[in-house]
C-alpha cells in the first residue's frame, strides 16, 4: 500500500493547473511539451524536437461561463507523416462527468474551428486530447492494472467511425500508486513511462520527483529543463500564493481513502467469492451425504429382502426335502422323485439314507 506524506511542505506539485500550463505550455521552450508527446505518440525525440508549436488558446475571460472555453495547453505538431493538433489537460481534485464533457467539447472545438478557417476537408488534421486526471469514484476506471484508457469514436458493434479524434485519459492517482510500489515492470516500455509522467504530476517532494524524472526515457536536456524549472517553481511567491496546499492535502487523503476503499472493495469481493464457494461446497456435500444416506438405506433394504428370499428358500428347500421323503416312502424311484421335485440325485440320496 502507498502513503503519500500529509506533512505540510512548500513543494508544489506539477499537476497544479499553473505549474502544468507552465511547465508544458513555456513557448520560449517548446521541447519540454515535444517530449511528453513523443512519449505518448512513441515517437523518438529526435523525430519532434523543435516541431511542437504552442498555441496562444487562452481567451481573456470576461464572464464565469467564458472558463469553458479555456484550455490547458493545446499544441499543434509538425510531422513528416502528418500534422495534427494535441491539448493537454490537467484534472486534478475531482474529475468527474462536467469535466469529460467539458473536455470532450474542447477537443471537438479544436476540430471543428479547422472548418471555421476554411480548411478543406482532405486537408482536416487530427486532434489528440491527452488528459491527466484524478477520477472521482463515479467515473473511475476501479482496474488498477489499467491507468491509461483510449477512447475513440465507435458503434455499437465496435466498429471505429474515424481515427482523426482520439482522447487519452491517464489516472494519475493510480500511475503514482503503481510507481511507488515499483509495479510497473508488467507495462511496455512505452506504458512506463507515461505511467511515471503521470505519477509526476502527484509526486510531492523533490528527491521523489527527481527520482521519477530519472527513470523515464528521454532526452537529458529536456530531462535537466523540467528539473529546473520545477526547483524554480517551488520559489516562485506567485505560485505560493494562489496553491492552496490545505486543499491538496484534503486531496491527498481523499486519495487515500480511495485506494482503501478499492482494498475493501477487493477483500468483500473475494469473501463473497469464498462465502458463495463454501456455500456451494457445503450443498454439494449435504447432496453427496442424502445420496449416500439414500444408498445406505437401499442398502439396508436390499439385504432384508436377501435375508428374506434366503429364509424363503430354506423354507421351500425343507419342504422339497419333506415331499421327496413321503414320495419315496410311497415307493417312487429316485428318478422319479428328483424329477418332480427339482432336487438333485445326490439330495435324494442323502434323505434316503437318513
Amino acid at each position: 500500500m502507498y502513503e503519500k506524506n500529509d506533512k505540510k511542505q512548500d513543494f508544489i506539485i506539477m499537476g497544479f493547473d499553473p505549474v502544468f500550463k507552465k511547465m508544458f505550455g513555456d513557448v520560449n521552450y517548446t521541447n519540454k511539451a515535444a517530449a511528453l508527446v513523443g512519449i505518448f505518440l512513441d515517437i523518438p525525440f529526435y523525430e519532434i524536437k523543435d516541431k511542437v508549436d504552442i498555441l496562444n488558446n487562452e481567451k481573456k475571460r470576461v464572464s464565469k461561463s467564458d472558463k469553458a472555453q479555456e484550455q490547458d495547453v493545446l499544441l499543434h505538431v509538425r510531422l513528416g507523416n502528418g500534422n495534427q493538433f494535441i491539448n493537454l489537460e490537467a484534472n486534478l481534485h475531482g474529475y468527474n462527468q462536467e469535466l469529460i464533457d467539458r473536455n470532450t467539447g474542447y477537443a471537438a472545438n479544436t476540430f471543428s474551428r479547422q472548418l471555421d478557417k476554411n480548411q478543406e476537408y482532405d486537408l482536416l488534421e487530427p486532434v489528440l486530447q491527452i488528459n491527466f486526471n484524478e477520477p472521482v469514484s463515479q467515473v473511475k476506471n476501479n482496474d488498477i492494472d489499467n491507468p491509461i484508457d483510449v477512447y475513440l469514436l465507435r458503434n455499437s458493434d465496435g466498429r471505429i467511425l474515424t481515427n482523426m479524434f482520439k482522447i487519452i485519459n491517464v489516472d494519475i492517482d493510480k500511475c503514482y500508486e503503481l510507481w511507488y510500489n515499483d509495479d510497473i515492470k508488467k507495462f511496455t516500455s512505452c506504458e512506463q513511462n507515461v505511467i511515471r509522467f503521470g505519477a509526476l504530476h502527484l509526486i510531492n517532494n523533490s528527491e521523489d520527483f527527481r527520482k521519477c524524472l530519472g527513470e523515464i526515457e528521454m532526452d537529458e536536456d529536456v530531462r535537466n529543463r523540467i528539473q529546473h524549472d520545477m526547483d524554480e517553481y517551488q520559489h516562485d511567491k506567485e505560485l505560493a500564493m494562489v496553491y492552496d496546499l490545505e486543499k491538496h492535502n484534503e486531496f491527498v487523503r481523499k486519495s487515500k481513502e480511495r485506494v482503501l476503499d478499492r482494498q475493501r472493495q477487493i477483500v468483500d469481493s473475494e469473501k463473497k467469492e469464498l462465502n458463495n464457494a463454501l456455500k456451494e461446497f457445503n450443498n454439494e456435500k449435504e447432496e453427496f451425504n442424502n445420496e449416500k444416506e439414500e444408498f445406505n438405506n437401499e442398502k439396508k433394504e436390499f439385504n432384508n429382502e436377501k435375508k428374506e428370499f434366503d429364509n424363503e428358500k430354506s423354507l421351500l428347500m425343507k419342504e422339497k426335502f419333506n415331499f421327496a421323503r413321503e414320495l419315496l416312502s410311497f415307493g417312487k424311484s429316485i428318478d422319479e422323485v428328483s424329477r418332480i421335485t427339482g432336487l438333485s440325485i445326490e439330495n435324494i440320496n442323502e434323505i434316503e439314507n437318513k
